[in-house]
């Protein structure tokens, strides 16, 4: 889940500021784009606050509008009684949070502990916003490549191929169904059969299987997806099996286990996995530094700091290992990377940023 520069920010019955998830898209885009768009958009927002240069958007092959960002931010400002600058910067803040709260349900709600992961950031807009978001994450490090905005095409590329079906039958751990729960088994590994047949006509040759069971303890409201350690469930060890498993999992999500207590199976799913052969890497240019030093200056607004004279670089022009100090602005054609003020950046060997947010 994501908010991307064509998000659209708007006011809701309540009179709260809201940020998507309908989009502006590409075209006719945020109003700044000059095409017709009459929505204020989170790029809108970004061109406000300083962060994007009308005159040096994707690498100064298109000019933006300012005075149509302005226009639109200002009309939602007087209907929530803000200043241009802080509707702005509530916009992105906003996005931000509906990000956050996403990475949260598949991080935090499955026992992971995002402070101990580094965070990756992709999409073209991904650099307005990072940081903030990964502080509030408590991740130490963000890793955002010079070409964020095709970091999901890159991925397409490196992605193996993944086919899963589902079917419902009830088993209660007490007094297990395994004949009802073994022809579910049967009609799902029927239908990964038929997956694998295709794939290997198309010379694909590795695969895994795996199944997973939605199951709850007795009476509790919500079920629980989590993987079973087997490739079918045929003995009373099996259950065990998949009891112990039940249990641990539930742990770490959860913090609590009702060790002895009856585990009701609702719902399994199969798995199968392709596994692709993957392109190498690719090697950025290591291209002789032209200068570390700033390209210009603009005026930026910063939530909680105000506005701050910044320095713009142009990425293309960094050396490896050079290190910013926040505030201060990356350009690429794709993507802006924002150091907001207390971060820092590093450019990496292969030309990317490893970002560190404000502690």
């Amino acid at each position: 889940m994501g908010a991307g520069g064509g998000s659209v920010a708007w006011i809701d019955s309540g009179g709260l500021l809201r940020v998507g998830p309908d989009s502006a898209g590409a075209d006719p885009g945020p109003a700044c784009y000059a095409k017709g768009g009459k929505r204020p958009t989170v790029t809108d927002a970004a061109v406000l606050l300083g962060y994007i240069d009308p005159n040096h958007f994707l690498g100064g092959r298109m000019a933006l509008d300012i005075n149509a960002a302005n226009e639109v931010i200002n009309e939602l400002a007087g209907k929530i009684e803000m200043s241009l600058e802080e509707t702005a910067a509530g916009i992105l803040e906003i996005a931000g949070e509906q990000m956050i709260k996403a990475i949260q349900e598949i991080t935090v709600q499955d026992g992971v502990n995002p402070a101990e992961s580094i965070l990756v950031a992709g999409g073209g807009a991904a650099g307005l916003n990072i940081l903030p978001i990964a502080q509030s994450l408590g991740c130490s490090k963000v890793l955002l490549p010079k070409t964020a905005g095709a970091l999901s095409a890159c991925g397409g590329h490196y992605s193996d191929i993944v086919s899963e079906y589902s079917a419902s039958r009830y088993s209660a751990t007490d007094d297990f169904d395994f004949k009802g729960v073994q022809k579910v088994f049967t009609e799902l590994n029927a239908k990964l059969d038929i997956e694998e047949s295709a794939l290997r006509s198309r010379g694909v040759s590795n695969f895994t299987r795996e199944f997973f069971v939605e199951a709850r303890y007795l009476n509790q409201q919500w079920e629980m997806e989590f993987r079973i350690p087997m490739l079918n469930i045929e003995n009373s060890g099996h259950v065990e099996e998949l009891v112990e498993e039940f249990h641990n999992v539930h742990f770490r999500r959860y913090a609590v286990k009702e060790d002895g207590g009856i585990i009701e199976c609702i719902n399994w799913k199969g798995r199968i996995t392709a596994e692709m052969s993957k392109p190498p890497h690719a090697q950025a240019d290591q291209k002789v530094s032209t200068s570390s030093d700033p390209d210009r200056e603009v005026s930026a607004y910063f939530a909680n700091y105000g506005n701050a004279q910044t320095p713009v670089y142009i990425g293309s022009k960094l050396p490896a290992e050079f290190e910013i100090e926040g505030p201060a602005i990356i350009e690429e054609p794709t993507t802006t990377v924002v150091i907001y003020p207390g971060s820092s950046a590093l450019v990496t060997p292969n030309g990317h940023y490893l970002l560190t947010p404000n502690s």
